[in-house]
């Protein structure tokens, strides 16, 4: 236990000194200073006189940004959802394997630390630290949103419901990044495998549906979102919770295989 602390406290100490952990947090209060720039000039500029002329993507692009809760909570998910998650991808999925090429790890492992540290505690610090910039973007757009924009019929728990989901959504994709940066010992890995999915899998779970609604309601990043607006059928608890448990199982097993590989592969670290 004295081992895997000391591995804590070393990745800790290793995340402020390569300023890993004040980009992430600069990434994420980037995010919020561009999303409170888009909306205060589009709504100074006056274009809500110009919807209604035929020019769907203007109405489409007005709509988003309506200085309402809703829409400020819409677009604080697109911009996590997608910049700043894409950013702790690359961040954070090149950690492992560029110290194991840089044989970083050969001195911790001949003094009698095990790999399984390693890696858990890799894992814990950049979990931590992308949690950590989280709630500072979204207590930053709190405040900006209850200072500017308008409730229009809705209340602040829309607000941290889609904080939660965000969250839950991020860090989920960035312990599979690091898990699998750990499996496969290979940066472009983790990289491809999760951006990937970041593209391509709301659209398949969106063509999938249940009940009416698509697949991507039914998991724990996106619950009764879509119950929001009229569709055909009846949102399934039943469906919810067992697409819940499989994303909370494949989460669970990657990082249990990350660190159990180890146990087969310490020739890589020596």
């Amino acid at each position: 236990m004295n081992q895997f602390v000391a591995c804590l406290k070393k990745d800790f100490l290793e995340a402020i000194r390569t300023k890993r952990l004040w980009y992430i947090i600069g990434i994420s209060i980037g995010m919020v200073v561009l999303l409170a720039m888009s909306m205060v000039i589009i709504n100074m500029a006056n274009l809500e006189s110009l919807t209604g002329q035929g020019d769907a993507a203007l109405d489409e692009m007005l709509s988003i940004f309506n200085n309402s809760y809703l829409s400020s909570m819409a677009m604080f998910g697109s911009f996590m959802g997608t910049y700043f998650l894409l950013v702790s991808v690359i961040l954070f999925g090149m950690i492992i394997p560029k110290e194991i090429k840089n044989k970083q790890w050969v001195n911790p492992i001949s003094a009698g630390i095990k790999p399984q540290y390693l890696i858990a505690s890799k894992l814990i610090i950049s979990v931590a630290s992308v949690l950590f910039a989280l709630i500072i973007g979204c207590l930053l757009h709190l405040i900006f949103t209850l200072s500017y924009c308008n409730p229009d019929g809705s209340s602040v728990g829309v607000l941290f419901y889609g904080y939660a989901m965000n969250i839950i959504y991020i860090l989920f994709l960035i312990i599979c990044t690091v898990s699998i940066s750990a499996i496969a010992k290979r940066t472009w890995v983790p990289w491809v495998i999760v951006i990937a999915c970041m593209i391509f899998l709301p659209d398949v779970l969106n063509s999938i549906t249940v009940g009416g609604y698509g697949l991507s309601a039914y998991t724990p990043f996106l619950f009764g979102s879509e119950a929001m607006v009229p569709q055909m059928g009846a949102f399934s608890s039943m469906v919810w919770v067992i697409a819940s448990l499989v994303t909370v199982a494949i989460t669970v097993g990657l990082v249990v295989w990350a660190i159990l590989s180890n146990k087969l592969s310490n020739k890589l670290f020596q």
